[in-house]
Protein backbone atom coordinates (compact mmCIF):
# COMPACT_ATOMS: atom_id res chain seq x y z
CA UNK A 1 0.00 0.00 0.00
CA UNK A 2 3.08 1.99 0.43
CA UNK A 3 4.34 1.51 -3.56
CA UNK A 4 3.66 5.01 -4.34
CA UNK A 5 5.87 6.60 -1.94
CA UNK A 6 8.59 3.91 -3.00
CA UNK A 7 7.90 4.16 -7.15
CA UNK A 8 11.33 2.61 -7.61
CA UNK A 9 11.03 -0.66 -5.13
CA UNK A 10 9.95 -2.60 -8.42
CA UNK A 11 12.81 -1.82 -10.49
CA UNK A 12 14.95 -2.92 -7.26
CA UNK A 13 12.90 -5.95 -6.75
CA UNK A 14 13.93 -7.24 -10.31
CA UNK A 15 17.33 -6.73 -9.70
CA UNK A 16 17.30 -9.22 -7.05
CA UNK A 17 15.23 -11.52 -8.75
CA UNK A 18 18.15 -11.10 -11.28
CA UNK A 19 20.72 -12.21 -8.90
CA UNK A 20 19.04 -15.03 -8.22
CA UNK A 21 18.95 -15.79 -11.78
CA UNK A 22 14.83 -16.04 -11.52
CA UNK A 23 14.79 -14.16 -15.20
CA UNK A 24 11.19 -14.89 -15.98
CA UNK A 25 10.42 -12.77 -12.10
CA UNK A 26 12.79 -10.53 -12.91
CA UNK A 27 11.09 -9.73 -16.62
CA UNK A 28 7.52 -9.03 -14.26
CA UNK A 29 9.13 -6.73 -11.95
CA UNK A 30 10.90 -4.89 -14.68
CA UNK A 31 7.73 -4.88 -16.36
CA UNK A 32 5.60 -3.53 -14.02
CA UNK A 33 7.46 -0.75 -12.51
CA UNK A 34 7.79 -0.05 -16.63
CA UNK A 35 4.20 0.34 -16.98
CA UNK A 36 3.37 1.51 -13.45
CA UNK A 37 6.51 4.16 -12.32
CA UNK A 38 8.27 4.66 -15.74
CA UNK A 39 8.06 8.01 -16.02
CA UNK A 40 9.11 8.55 -12.37
CA UNK A 41 13.09 8.08 -13.14
CA UNK A 42 13.73 8.16 -16.98
CA UNK A 43 17.47 6.53 -16.35
CA UNK A 44 15.95 3.79 -14.68
CA UNK A 45 13.15 3.26 -16.43
CA UNK A 46 15.97 2.89 -19.34
CA UNK A 47 17.83 0.29 -17.17
CA UNK A 48 15.09 -1.36 -16.71
CA UNK A 49 14.28 -2.11 -20.65
CA UNK A 50 17.59 -2.46 -21.25
CA UNK A 51 17.51 -5.45 -18.31
CA UNK A 52 14.66 -7.08 -19.74
CA UNK A 53 16.60 -7.39 -23.08
CA UNK A 54 19.23 -8.50 -20.63
CA UNK A 55 17.10 -11.64 -18.77
CA UNK A 56 15.26 -12.39 -22.15
CA UNK A 57 19.00 -12.97 -23.34
CA UNK A 58 20.50 -14.61 -20.12
CA UNK A 59 17.25 -17.08 -20.17
CA UNK A 60 18.49 -18.86 -23.28
CA UNK A 61 22.14 -19.25 -22.08
CA UNK A 62 21.65 -20.98 -18.85
CA UNK A 63 22.34 -24.37 -20.75
CA UNK A 64 25.35 -23.28 -23.08
CA UNK A 65 28.29 -23.38 -20.33
CA UNK A 66 31.45 -23.47 -22.41
CA UNK A 67 32.72 -27.12 -22.90
CA UNK A 68 35.01 -28.61 -21.26
CA UNK A 69 36.41 -25.43 -18.97
CA UNK A 70 35.72 -26.06 -15.38
CA UNK A 71 36.02 -23.31 -12.18
CA UNK A 72 36.78 -24.06 -8.64
CA UNK A 73 37.40 -21.51 -5.87
CA UNK A 74 40.90 -21.17 -4.76
CA UNK A 75 39.81 -22.02 -1.19
CA UNK A 76 40.88 -20.92 2.28
CA UNK A 77 44.08 -21.06 1.90
CA UNK A 78 43.67 -18.04 -0.58
CA UNK A 79 40.55 -16.85 0.54
CA UNK A 80 39.09 -15.16 3.51
CA UNK A 81 35.14 -14.00 4.63
CA UNK A 82 36.88 -10.73 3.10
CA UNK A 83 37.27 -9.81 -0.30
CA UNK A 84 40.05 -11.09 -2.53
CA UNK A 85 40.77 -9.59 -6.12
CA UNK A 86 43.31 -8.39 -8.64
CA UNK A 87 45.22 -11.51 -9.36
CA UNK A 88 48.65 -10.46 -11.21
CA UNK A 89 51.63 -12.60 -12.59
CA UNK A 90 55.47 -12.02 -12.55
CA UNK A 91 57.79 -14.13 -13.29
CA UNK A 92 55.89 -17.11 -12.46
CA UNK A 93 55.14 -15.36 -8.75
CA UNK A 94 50.99 -15.07 -8.54
CA UNK A 95 50.47 -12.07 -6.23
CA UNK A 96 46.50 -10.35 -5.48
CA UNK A 97 45.13 -8.61 -3.20
CA UNK A 98 42.56 -8.33 -0.05
CA UNK A 99 41.18 -6.48 1.89
CA UNK A 100 41.76 -8.32 4.96
CA UNK A 101 44.27 -5.67 7.05
CA UNK A 102 43.33 -3.90 10.07
CA UNK A 103 43.17 -0.46 10.07
CA UNK A 104 45.10 0.56 13.19
CA UNK A 105 44.58 3.91 12.19
CA UNK A 106 40.92 3.64 11.83
CA UNK A 107 38.46 5.35 14.24
CA UNK A 108 34.99 4.45 12.52
CA UNK A 109 32.51 2.59 13.88
CA UNK A 110 32.33 -0.35 13.12
CA UNK A 111 36.04 -0.76 12.19
CA UNK A 112 36.78 -0.59 8.51
CA UNK A 113 39.38 -2.88 7.06
CA UNK A 114 42.31 -1.80 3.89
CA UNK A 115 43.46 -3.71 1.52
CA UNK A 116 46.81 -4.88 0.95
CA UNK A 117 49.17 -7.28 -1.18
CA UNK A 118 49.61 -10.89 -1.17
CA UNK A 119 52.14 -13.12 -2.79
CA UNK A 120 50.77 -16.92 -3.17
CA UNK A 121 53.45 -19.75 -3.26
CA UNK A 122 53.65 -23.41 -4.01
CA UNK A 123 50.09 -22.70 -4.52
CA UNK A 124 48.87 -23.10 -0.52
CA UNK A 125 51.04 -20.81 1.27
CA UNK A 126 50.02 -16.96 1.69
CA UNK A 127 52.64 -14.19 2.58
CA UNK A 128 51.96 -10.96 3.67
CA UNK A 129 53.86 -7.95 1.55
CA UNK A 130 54.63 -6.71 4.52
CA UNK A 131 57.30 -4.14 3.34
CA UNK A 132 54.82 -2.96 0.73
CA UNK A 133 51.72 -2.92 2.44
CA UNK A 134 52.74 -0.28 5.37
CA UNK A 135 54.00 2.48 2.55
CA UNK A 136 50.74 4.18 3.26
CA UNK A 137 49.57 3.94 6.75
CA UNK A 138 45.79 4.24 6.87
CA UNK A 139 45.19 3.85 3.08
CA UNK A 140 44.33 0.71 0.80
CA UNK A 141 46.96 -0.65 -1.90
CA UNK A 142 46.32 -3.09 -4.35
CA UNK A 143 45.89 -3.93 -8.21
CA UNK A 144 49.20 -4.55 -9.06
CA UNK A 145 50.12 -4.69 -12.26
CA UNK A 146 53.90 -5.71 -13.40
CA UNK A 147 55.09 -4.74 -17.08
CA UNK A 148 56.13 -7.59 -19.44
CA UNK A 149 59.76 -7.08 -18.68
CA UNK A 150 59.12 -7.17 -14.92
CA UNK A 151 60.42 -4.10 -14.33
CA UNK A 152 57.82 -2.04 -13.74
CA UNK A 153 54.46 -2.03 -11.29
CA UNK A 154 51.55 0.21 -11.21
CA UNK A 155 49.39 0.00 -7.87
CA UNK A 156 46.79 2.02 -6.50
CA UNK A 157 46.45 3.76 -3.21
CA UNK A 158 42.88 4.40 -1.99
CA UNK A 159 41.49 6.22 0.54
CA UNK A 160 37.79 6.64 2.02
CA UNK A 161 35.88 9.44 1.01
CA UNK A 162 32.63 8.63 3.03
CA UNK A 163 30.65 5.57 4.25
CA UNK A 164 30.88 3.56 1.05
CA UNK A 165 33.18 5.42 -1.14
CA UNK A 166 37.03 5.07 -1.93
CA UNK A 167 38.85 7.55 -4.25
CA UNK A 168 41.64 5.97 -5.96
CA UNK A 169 45.42 7.18 -7.37
CA UNK A 170 47.82 5.42 -9.46
CA UNK A 171 51.53 5.02 -8.21
CA UNK A 172 54.10 3.60 -10.18
CA UNK A 173 57.66 1.94 -9.09
CA UNK A 174 60.49 0.07 -10.78
CA UNK A 175 61.85 -2.86 -9.40
CA UNK A 176 65.85 -3.92 -10.19
CA UNK A 177 67.21 -6.74 -11.39
CA UNK A 178 67.23 -8.27 -7.84
CA UNK A 179 63.76 -8.28 -7.23
CA UNK A 180 64.08 -5.57 -5.22
CA UNK A 181 60.86 -2.78 -5.28
CA UNK A 182 62.04 1.11 -5.27
CA UNK A 183 60.16 3.86 -3.88
CA UNK A 184 57.04 4.78 -5.42
CA UNK A 185 55.93 7.85 -6.93
CA UNK A 186 52.40 9.04 -7.98
CA UNK A 187 51.48 9.43 -11.37
CA UNK A 188 51.17 12.63 -12.78
CA UNK A 189 48.58 15.15 -11.96
CA UNK A 190 47.30 14.58 -15.97
CA UNK A 191 46.38 11.26 -14.94
CA UNK A 192 45.60 11.39 -11.47
CA UNK A 193 43.14 14.38 -11.98
CA UNK A 194 42.43 15.58 -8.46
CA UNK A 195 38.79 14.78 -7.23
CA UNK A 196 38.55 11.70 -9.04
CA UNK A 197 39.03 8.08 -9.03
CA UNK A 198 41.88 6.28 -10.68
CA UNK A 199 41.97 2.93 -10.41
CA UNK A 200 42.82 -0.69 -11.86
CA UNK A 201 45.46 -0.51 -14.07
CA UNK A 202 47.13 -2.73 -16.62
CA UNK A 203 50.61 -2.62 -17.98
CA UNK A 204 50.84 -4.28 -21.18
CA UNK A 205 53.55 -4.20 -24.42
CA UNK A 206 51.05 -3.55 -27.75
CA UNK A 207 52.15 -5.89 -29.99
CA UNK A 208 51.05 -4.28 -32.97
CA UNK A 209 52.91 -1.11 -32.21
CA UNK A 210 55.60 -2.12 -30.16
CA UNK A 211 54.53 0.51 -27.37
CA UNK A 212 53.98 -0.01 -24.07
CA UNK A 213 50.34 0.99 -23.00
CA UNK A 214 48.22 0.80 -19.98
CA UNK A 215 44.45 0.67 -19.40
CA UNK A 216 42.98 1.71 -15.99
CA UNK A 217 39.48 2.63 -14.90
CA UNK A 218 38.11 6.25 -13.83
CA UNK A 219 35.32 8.51 -13.47
CA UNK A 220 37.07 11.45 -14.71
CA UNK A 221 35.60 13.87 -16.80
CA UNK A 222 35.05 12.71 -20.73
CA UNK A 223 33.43 9.31 -20.23
CA UNK A 224 30.43 7.86 -21.24
CA UNK A 225 29.35 7.73 -17.81
CA UNK A 226 30.15 5.90 -13.98
CA UNK A 227 33.61 4.46 -14.00
CA UNK A 228 34.98 4.01 -17.84
CA UNK A 229 37.89 2.53 -19.11
CA UNK A 230 40.83 4.47 -20.28
CA UNK A 231 44.22 4.13 -21.74
CA UNK A 232 47.51 6.10 -22.22
CA UNK A 233 50.91 4.97 -24.30
CA UNK A 234 54.03 4.92 -22.18
CA UNK A 235 57.60 6.15 -24.19
CA UNK A 236 60.54 4.86 -23.85
CA UNK A 237 62.00 7.83 -21.94
CA UNK A 238 58.70 6.97 -19.81
CA UNK A 239 56.95 9.93 -20.45
CA UNK A 240 53.06 8.89 -19.49
CA UNK A 241 50.95 10.58 -23.05
CA UNK A 242 46.80 12.26 -22.37
CA UNK A 243 44.52 9.59 -21.29
CA UNK A 244 42.48 8.75 -23.99
CA UNK A 245 38.29 7.07 -23.11
CA UNK A 246 38.34 3.86 -25.03
CA UNK A 247 34.75 5.31 -26.45
CA UNK A 248 33.84 1.99 -28.98
CA UNK A 249 33.73 -0.07 -25.22
CA UNK A 250 32.23 2.15 -22.46
CA UNK A 251 28.87 2.98 -22.04
CA UNK A 252 26.30 4.87 -19.66
CA UNK A 253 27.16 2.30 -16.98
CA UNK A 254 30.31 1.12 -15.04
CA UNK A 255 33.35 -0.73 -17.05
CA UNK A 256 35.95 -1.65 -15.43
CA UNK A 257 38.82 -4.11 -14.12
CA UNK A 258 40.37 -4.26 -18.10
CA UNK A 259 43.16 -6.96 -18.91
CA UNK A 260 44.56 -7.08 -21.68
CA UNK A 261 46.00 -10.62 -22.74
CA UNK A 262 48.61 -10.02 -24.89
CA UNK A 263 49.19 -13.41 -26.93
CA UNK A 264 45.88 -13.13 -28.04
CA UNK A 265 45.57 -9.10 -28.93
CA UNK A 266 42.16 -9.84 -26.52
CA UNK A 267 41.27 -6.89 -23.99
CA UNK A 268 39.06 -8.77 -21.27
CA UNK A 269 36.97 -6.64 -18.89
CA UNK A 270 33.43 -6.72 -16.38
CA UNK A 271 30.55 -4.07 -17.39
CA UNK A 272 27.22 -3.61 -16.33
CA UNK A 273 26.14 -1.99 -19.80
CA UNK A 274 25.99 -5.24 -21.98
CA UNK A 275 23.36 -8.10 -21.83
CA UNK A 276 24.66 -10.53 -19.11
CA UNK A 277 23.53 -13.28 -16.88
CA UNK A 278 23.71 -10.47 -13.83
CA UNK A 279 25.75 -8.11 -11.86
CA UNK A 280 29.26 -7.39 -13.63
CA UNK A 281 29.54 -10.00 -16.50
CA UNK A 282 32.71 -10.47 -18.42
CA UNK A 283 33.36 -9.80 -21.79
CA UNK A 284 36.06 -9.64 -24.30
CA UNK A 285 37.00 -7.40 -27.65
CA UNK A 286 39.81 -7.25 -29.92
CA UNK A 287 41.54 -4.16 -31.55
CA UNK A 288 42.52 -4.26 -35.16
CA UNK A 289 45.55 -2.27 -36.70
CA UNK A 290 44.17 1.15 -36.29
CA UNK A 291 42.80 0.48 -32.51
CA UNK A 292 39.53 0.22 -34.06
CA UNK A 293 37.72 -2.74 -31.24
CA UNK A 294 35.13 -5.43 -31.99
CA UNK A 295 31.99 -5.17 -30.46
CA UNK A 296 32.01 -6.91 -27.36
CA UNK A 297 31.45 -10.92 -26.57
CA UNK A 298 30.11 -12.03 -23.26
CA UNK A 299 32.31 -14.46 -22.00
CA UNK A 300 29.32 -16.55 -20.88
CA UNK A 301 29.76 -18.97 -18.14
CA UNK A 302 31.05 -20.95 -16.03
CA UNK A 303 32.83 -17.64 -16.77
CA UNK A 304 30.07 -15.38 -15.45
CA UNK A 305 27.14 -16.08 -13.13
CA UNK A 306 23.84 -13.92 -11.83
CA UNK A 307 26.30 -11.88 -9.42
CA UNK A 308 29.33 -10.13 -10.18
CA UNK A 309 32.35 -12.06 -12.26
CA UNK A 310 35.43 -9.41 -12.53
CA UNK A 311 39.21 -9.24 -12.64
CA UNK A 312 39.48 -11.88 -15.32
CA UNK A 313 42.88 -12.88 -16.30
CA UNK A 314 44.73 -15.62 -18.19
CA UNK A 315 48.17 -17.35 -17.27
CA UNK A 316 50.74 -17.33 -19.90
CA UNK A 317 49.90 -20.66 -21.18
CA UNK A 318 46.11 -20.15 -22.08
CA UNK A 319 45.53 -22.84 -20.31
CA UNK A 320 45.09 -21.53 -17.07
CA UNK A 321 42.23 -17.91 -16.29
CA UNK A 322 41.33 -16.43 -12.86
CA UNK A 323 38.75 -14.50 -11.78
CA UNK A 324 37.14 -13.07 -8.92
CA UNK A 325 33.40 -13.51 -8.07
CA UNK A 326 30.94 -13.08 -5.50
CA UNK A 327 29.00 -15.93 -6.77
CA UNK A 328 27.45 -18.96 -5.10
CA UNK A 329 29.82 -20.50 -2.87
CA UNK A 330 31.81 -17.25 -2.48
CA UNK A 331 32.81 -17.07 1.56
CA UNK A 332 30.76 -14.09 3.13
CA UNK A 333 30.73 -11.73 6.22
CA UNK A 334 27.18 -11.98 7.20
CA UNK A 335 26.13 -14.98 8.27
CA UNK A 336 22.54 -14.20 8.68
CA UNK A 337 22.32 -12.23 4.82
CA UNK A 338 25.25 -14.43 3.19
CA UNK A 339 26.89 -10.29 2.37
CA UNK A 340 29.62 -9.95 0.22
CA UNK A 341 32.45 -11.05 -1.12
CA UNK A 342 34.47 -11.40 -3.32
CA UNK A 343 36.58 -14.37 -4.01
CA UNK A 344 39.33 -15.92 -6.19
CA UNK A 345 38.20 -18.57 -8.83
CA UNK A 346 40.59 -20.74 -10.99
CA UNK A 347 39.56 -21.76 -14.42
CA UNK A 348 40.93 -24.67 -16.15
CA UNK A 349 40.48 -24.23 -20.03
CA UNK A 350 41.22 -27.26 -22.54
CA UNK A 351 42.96 -26.68 -25.67
CA UNK A 352 41.57 -25.29 -28.64
CA UNK A 353 42.70 -27.46 -31.89
CA UNK A 354 41.81 -25.87 -35.17
CA UNK A 355 42.61 -27.51 -38.15
CA UNK A 356 41.99 -25.18 -41.11
CA UNK A 357 41.47 -25.95 -44.43
CA UNK A 358 41.84 -22.64 -46.86
CA UNK A 359 41.33 -22.58 -51.14
CA UNK A 360 42.43 -19.19 -52.46
CA UNK A 361 41.07 -18.19 -55.68
CA UNK A 362 42.22 -15.07 -57.91
CA UNK A 363 39.49 -12.71 -58.14
CA UNK A 364 39.28 -12.21 -61.42
CA UNK A 365 39.68 -15.69 -63.28
CA UNK A 366 38.53 -17.77 -60.10
CA UNK A 367 41.52 -20.01 -61.32
CA UNK A 368 42.73 -21.57 -57.79
CA UNK A 369 45.73 -19.48 -56.64
CA UNK A 370 48.35 -22.90 -55.01
CA UNK A 371 50.83 -21.94 -52.70
CA UNK A 372 49.14 -18.85 -51.05
CA UNK A 373 49.70 -18.18 -47.86
CA UNK A 374 46.76 -16.66 -45.28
Amino acid sequence: EKSSQYPRTGFYRGQMAQARCDYQAAIAAYKSFLSEYGDVDTFLSSLAAKEIDACEWADTQMDKSAKGVSIQNMGSGVNTNYSEFAPAVRFQKFYFSSNRFENKLNEFIPKRTLSGALELKNDSAVVELNEFNVLFPGKSLGNLSFSASGEKLVFTVCEDVNDYDKRCELYFLKIDSQGVWGSPARLPEHINMSGFTHTQPCLVMDPVTGLERMFFVSDRPGGKGGLDIWYLSISDEEIWSEPINLTSINTAQDEITPYFHGHSNTLYFSSRGYLGLGGFDIYSSTPNSRFIWSTPVNLGAPFNSCLDDLYFMKAGDNKTAYLSSNRTGSKFLDDANQACCLDLYKLNIPPCDIKLKVLVFDAATRQELNGATV
